[in-house]
């Protein structure tokens, strides 16, 4: 959280920053202006949360900085400083928005407090926009006329594809810190299975080539992060406008098929057609989806189709004598089948793998010797932990997309969703009935931070873990 402390006396401007620190606000957090005209600069210039505002300051008071700050930096909470109980332009004050007055000298506590509802309320608030957009994007993806969607008015975004043999357990926070950084950016999420679209959301007059550069730098640090060894990212390097998203969703996830011949466990930039490679590797590794899809779905007869393709484009590759990236694609066929043929390999190895499987579609037995109840049974015992989709089918000898699939037929929600409600309905019942602090909580239900915490339960329950625990 972002505080700014105005006030002309050195001695008063320590105390609330030692307050704040107190409260754990680092001080790279926290700005200082010396009087009203320090103030208006910094707020024309930087985010801020929270401003704490002394009401007597030389040539411009408090409350005519904050009149002329509404302007440049509306978001902001002020909060007035004053050292009278009873306050004389309180009326004034309260029809700027004024959200409190504070009696000088502070206290711990009152900072806490403030800190506390500040928290809260910034995170029910980012909650109802990221919701929104979301809600948004969706219409326009599932095909609503975009000029309907008066939500997206405005907005633009910058959208990734990020698809994993790992996830869900794949680790996004630093997608997350992105809204730390710029608040006025609000990240959504537009979860499928193994894969995610990520949109870098904000309105479009406050679209800056640092905000997309500083986007572009976090996505592109995921892939190096310990458990994204495979996870691929592909991004579009410019906002476009967030009703024009579905087009652009469709090219980047095509685009992805990119991670089967160039290699997983990176971010690639998109590239327009004129500029992709259309050669032999992009084509093979088009194909190669295209049967990896076919399979998923158990569809023998495009499976068949794609055999033969793939096999006639083996014919040419070998006729070319061109390179064939065997080794990248081995290793990724080993991330989404068992049983996939080993290094050393060939171009050859991998077309008769592919023949099996889909001669394995013809004799598959639909019935499993694991009960699906018997699954459920674990991920109900170990949801606490570091779980994932990959992990829990390695623990029965199943393939991470077979059990995706089975979850969802089964159940009716994703893997995710279903440890997400087992977490929360935890959590509630550790706030109900222990005295447990929020970051314990968190810990014990399975969440590495508290703030990702609070926000996974605003989403589920409408309310902060606190203000559950109240009610």
């Amino acid at each position: 959280m972002k505080c700014l402390i105005v006030d002309d006396e050195l001695l008063a401007r320590i105390t609330v920053q030692k307050l704040l620190n107190d409260c754990g606000i680092e001080n790279d957090s926290i700005q200082i202006a010396e009087n009203g005209e320090e103030m208006i600069q910094i707020l024309s210039g930087k985010e801020t949360d929270i401003a704490f505002v002394d009401i007597r300051m030389p040539d411009i008071s408090g409350l005519a900085a904050i009149r002329k700050c509404l302007n440049v930096s509306p978001e902001t909470s002020y909060y007035i400083l004053t050292g009278y109980e009873k306050f004389e332009y309180a009326a004034e004050a309260i029809r700027l928005g004024v959200k409190d007055f504070l009696l000088k000298p502070l206290t711990v506590q009152a900072v806490a407090e403030i800190l506390d509802r500040e928290a809260s309320l910034s995170v029910k608030k980012e909650a109802l926009i990221t919701d929104t957009l979301l809600a948004g994007m969706t219409r326009v993806i599932l095909g609503e006329a975009p000029s309907s969607v008066h939500a997206l008015d405005g907005i633009v975004c910058l959208p990734c594809f990020l698809t994993t043999s790992e996830a869900p357990g794949a680790d996004l926070t630093a997608l997350e810190q992105i809204h730390l950084l710029y608040s006025m950016v609000h990240l959504v999420m537009l979860p499928y299975e193994n894969e995610s679209v990520a949109c870098f959301c904000l309105k479009k007059e406050y679209t800056v080539s640092a905000v997309a550069s500083e986007i572009v730098r976090q996505v592109q640090k995921l892939p190096a992060q310990k458990g994204n060894s495979t996870l691929t990212i592909t991004y579009s390097g410019k906002f476009i406008a967030a009703s024009e998203i579905s087009p652009v969703l469709k090219e980047l996830r095509d685009y992805a098929d990119l991670r089967i011949t160039s290699g997983m466990g990176r971010a690639y930039r998109y590239r327009s057609s004129s500029e992709q490679d259309t050669g032999s590797q992009a084509s093979l590794a088009h194909a190669i989806m295209d049967f990896y899809q076919a399979y998923e779905l158990e569809d023998y007869s495009v499976c068949s189709r794609s055999v033969k393709t793939l096999s006639a484009m083996a014919a040419k590759v070998e006729a070319n004598q061109d390179v064939v990236p065997v080794k990248q694609i081995c290793e990724w066929l080993d991330q989404v089948f068992q049983d996939s043929p080993k290094m050393p390999c060939s171009l050859e190895k991998v077309i008769s793998f592919f023949q099996s499987r889909c001669d394995h579609l013809l004799s598959r037995n639909d019935s499993q010797s694991i009960s699906f109840s018997t699954i459920l049974e674990y991920i109900d015992a170990h949801f606490a932990e570091d779980i994932s989709v990959s992990s829990v089918a390695a623990v029965f000898d199943l393939s991470a997309n077979y059990l995706s699939t089975l979850f969802k037929k089964e159940s009716g929600i994703r893997f995710t969703d279903y440890v997400t409600m087992r977490r929360v309905t935890e959590a509630k019942r550790l706030l109900r009935e222990t005295n447990l602090q929020v970051k314990e909580i968190a810990e014990r239900t399975g969440y590495y931070t508290a703030s990702h915490f609070i926000r996974i339960f605003v989403k589920s329950e409408g309310v902060t873990p606190l203000e559950y625990r109240k009610a």
